[in-house]
């Protein structure tokens, strides 16, 4: 049995949270049909029946299912008899504000609150997303469901644990992760593109970055434009952020050791955007988010990158960090990835200075693009910044 405090302020609670909601929808909809008293009511009756059954009344238990099946049978009516005044999304927050008021008088005010401001955000916005959704072509609607499928169906269903063959693992969980996190990252620097029309240059270069340093510098280079420096130190910043992300995750025994050196490289990009950040207001259209083919040769180029290390630690142990610097100037994040499944069985130092070596082929490839596809005042302060990065790389494999 509740005492008369929680009774009083469970239905206060309750009554306040139904006005809110039905306050946003008598002042967007202009009608008064049903508005803050209505929901008020509705949403302090599904607290009253839910804190009925704290009490030894008879069949208190289905009060709550009984009250739903009210509601419902109260919304049908509502339809039918004011279709043409009220639209379908007030009356489904009918049975929703009842069930929010059932959360309330059963004591889980956090959950009820979350609800009804979530519900108000979407309510007050829902103009918004109309106009957001009439933005997008058809065929980043269809890349949106193929994104949904491999995060929501594919991803799940893999095995957790990797598969040993002839000595070789595959680890398809690890494999489809990085795709994942890329195509997620990627999704949302698009749909922020949808929102604010355009990204600015550093978002753009972070998130590129994270992607593919070296494309993204070469398209900054490209571009011509006065900020592009600020969006290829971006590109580096996110790449080198990437990578220790990657390290945490997937060689979190050696992350440690590590992250003295990536706080320092990671420092220097960040520093020089920080300086440059009120000069770079210009803005980049974000392309489409995802596409299924590029999500396949991502995976393929990664399994070939992991199969090689694999192969050179069982049979070449010796090469393993020479070949870390070439495989990185392709993609650091995929050697880091490839060094995973060999980190026990060649040790720190080796998986250390490995690491690093990635990181300065990734380095060495930024800067050739740079040279190649831009103007001194662009490649210039890039390959300064680069320089000093690889300097640094280069001291600590000497000294730590």
């Amino acid at each position: 049995m509740l005492s008369a405090i929680n009774f009083i302020i469970r239905i206060i609670i309750a009554a306040a949270l139904g006005i809110l909601i039905g306050s946003e929808r008598e002042r967007s909809l202009k009608q008064r049909m049903i508005g803050p008293r209505t929901f008020s009511i509705i949403c302090l009756f599904g607290s009253l029946l839910s804190i009925l059954t704290y009490y030894d009344f008879p069949l208190s238990e289905i009060f709550p299912l009984l009250g739903m099946v009210a509601i419902f049978s109260y919304t049908y009516y509502a339809y039918k008899k004011g279709k043409k005044i009220l639209g379908i999304t007030t009356l489904m927050l009918l049975p929703i504000v009842y069930l929010i008021g059932l959360f309330v008088g059963f004591g889980f005010y956090i959950q009820a609150v979350a609800s009804v401001f979530i519900l108000l955000a979407i309510l007050i916005s829902g103009k918004t997303i109309h106009e957001k959704i009439e933005q997008l072509r058809g065929s980043e609607v269809n890349e949106m469901i193929e994104f949904g499928l491999i995060l929501f169906v594919v991803y799940p269903l893999l095995p957790k644990e990797p598969i040993v063959i002839n000595g070789f693992m595959i680890d398809l969980f690890v494999l489809f992760a990085f795709i994942v996190l890329v195509s997620l990252i990627n999704f949302m620097a698009f749909l922020a593109s949808r929102i604010f029309k355009k990204a600015t240059v550093g978002l753009m270069g972070f998130t590129s970055g994270i992607i593919n340093s070296t494309l993204a510098i070469s398209f900054f280079a490209k571009k011509k434009d006065r900020n592009s420096v600020t969006g290829a130190r971006a590109a580096v910043l996110g790449s080198l952020v990437r990578n220790l992300v990657l390290l945490g995750a997937v060689i979190p025994q050696f992350f440690l050791h590590l992250l003295p050196f990536f706080a320092i490289i990671i420092a220097i990009p960040a520093v020089l955007i920080f300086r440059e950040r009120k000069q770079a207001r210009s803005k980049i259209f974000v392309g489409q988010p995802f596409s299924l083919l590029n999500g396949i040769k991502l995976s393929v180029a990664l399994f070939i990158c992991m199969l090689i290390f694999q192969a050179i630690s069982l049979y070449f142990p010796k090469y393993i960090i020479p070949t870390a610097l070439f495989t990185g100037a392709a993609s650091s994040a995929y050697t880091i990835l490839s060094l995973s499944p060999i980190a026990d069985k060649v040790g720190l130092e080796v998986i250390s200075n490995s690491v690093v070596f990635a990181v300065m082929g990734s380095l060495i490839i930024s800067g050739v693009a740079a040279v190649m596809y831009g103007k001194k005042q662009f490649y210039k302060p890039i390959i300064i910044q680069l320089a000093v990065s690889f300097i640094i790389a280069a001291l600590y494999l000497v000294f730590f």
